[in-house]
């Protein structure tokens, strides 16, 4: 199951708050309960369930402990095209989908931060949405997606 998780954020009407602004901490907060909820529904429905959004490092100490609270195992990965196609990709959006540049590049810098030994990026740039759910899922079932805890023991 693919839950593309931007579209909760376009979902709310009044008091929206863009995610990236320290106001929208409340919201993100709200929208990754969501989140959680809408993957525990499906996970006790027998499907495995794809969160696809702006799901930053930031974010997975709160996913992880609101995973196991709902029995749910996580695994985690960062879909990272160039930036050059990132903003291509931005840019063609329509609606309140975030397009605007300062941020993406923002989130391109916090991204490109990461140590990929301690999480799994999947470079996306020559991929399409299809063929990048395939890697995914590809890599999911082979074990190599892993979370890295707090104490450096790897973890699926």
């Amino acid at each position: 199951m693919h839950v593309p998780t931007d579209a909760l954020h376009t979902w709310i009407k009044a008091g929206f708050v863009l995610p990236f602004l320290p106001e929208g901490v409340h919201q993100n907060a709200v929208i990754q309960n969501v989140m959680l909820n809408v993957a525990r529904a499906y996970s006790e429905g027998g499907y495995d369930v794809i969160l696809d959004g702006v799901l930053g490092p930031w974010a997975v100490d709160g996913l992880r402990d609101g995973a196991a609270d709902a029995g749910l195992s996580l695994s985690y990965i960062i879909v990272r095209p160039s930036l050059p196609v990132l903003l291509a990709r931005a840019q063609a959006r329509e609606g309140r989908h975030l397009r605007e540049i300062e941020p993406i590049v923002g989130l391109d810098r916090a991204f490109g931060a990461i140590d990929e030994s301690v999480l799994t990026v999947l470079d996306t740039s020559d991929l399409s949405i299809d063929d990048s759910a395939h890697s995914v899922m590809k890599a999911w079932r082979d074990g190599s997606l892993q979370l890295t805890s707090g104490d450096g023991n790897r973890e699926a």
